[in-house]
């Protein structure tokens, strides 16, 4: 009886929240809107730093050996045209803390830690392939099935790590997501597979494509929300090294691809830097200085 009890409660709870959420769909926006939204439009005038990061990506968009990732006002467009709970709170989770996609898979809601300040996510992945791509070295020499020993279980174990969720907004509806529609807590949050995530991605981007969005890059994947989860990190000011942490890279040189963005223009990270000098003035400063220069009129 307290079972079935507990089934009406929580339909009661999904009912309630996919109202709410009906709510909050945004209405369907004008071409000229979308596009604004998804380029930055009127922050392009107002605000310097979007401008300046926006030309950086663009110039890392021409490189092939560099990230291609989406700026925040892009990212927020795409969610949008997501309508479904379960999918767009996956893309957000991505967004959210840079996970790869089988390791947003494999989250449990034991994993999320809620009443921490912030909150934060528990993730997992493989320190080293036992089975690498075709034309890799092993990471550990395979044996015969029966003789894998200490070393070879260490170098196949999960590594974890924490990634903080500091959007409390989105803390709070993957909170309300978890508790209405995940009942195990030992379960996936998500019990899907990463082609049937990439799928809905590809559906989402097609609505996008339907509104008449377009974006600044020509294809989109689940790895992007990472790329672009790192590169908002670095333009708030984190440490590359606490960047590594968060992204679970073991090389800090899977963390240096993201930094050679800054080189295209290290004005985008530091603020302009002039070279030309008024000689009048620098020569003012020499004489005060005691070289000794005329003062050129």
């Amino acid at each position: 009886m307290s079972d079935h009890l507990a089934r009406i409660r929580q339909n009661r709870r999904r009912k309630t929240l996919i109202a709410d959420n009906e709510k909050m769909r945004p209405a369907p926006l004008q071409n000229s809107q979308i596009l604004r939204s998804a380029i930055g439009g009127d922050l392009l005038t107002t605000d310097d730093r979007y401008v300046r990061a926006l030309t950086l990506r663009n110039r890392a968009a021409v490189h092939g050996d560099l990230p291609f990732y989406l700026l925040p006002p892009e990212i927020a467009v795409l969610l949008s045209c997501c309508h479904d709970l379960e999918k767009r709170t996956l893309f957000e989770f991505l967004w959210n803390t840079g996970a790869r996609i089988n390791e947003a898979l494999a989250v449990r809601p034991a994993d999320v830690e809620f009443d921490a300040s912030p909150a934060f996510v528990t993730l997992r992945t493989l320190k080293q392939r036992l089975y690498p791509k075709v034309g890799r070295p092993a990471a550990v020499k395979l044996k015969t099935p029966g003789q894998a020993d200490k070393k070879t279980a260490r170098a196949t174990s999960p590594v974890k790590r924490t990634v903080a969720l500091d959007d409390v907004p989105f803390a709070a509806r993957l909170h309300d997501h978890i508790h209405t529609f995940t009942e195990h807590k030992t379960k996936p949050i998500w019990p899907v597979t990463d082609d049937t995530a990439r799928n809905w991605l590809k559906k989402v981007l097609l609505e996008a494509d339907r509104q008449g969005m377009r974006f600044s890059l020509e294809r989109v994947t689940p790895h992007t929300f990472r790329h672009s989860f790192a590169m908002h990190l670095l333009f708030h000011g984190v440490a590359p090294q606490t960047l590594q942490a968060v992204l679970g890279h073991k090389d800090f040189k899977s963390t240096q691809v993201y930094l050679k963005v800054f080189s295209l223009d290290y004005a985008a990270s530091r603020g302009s830097v002039p070279f030309s000098m008024d000689a009048g003035v620098a020569a003012a400063m020499l004489q005060l200085a005691g070289n000794g220069a005329k003062t050129v009129p």
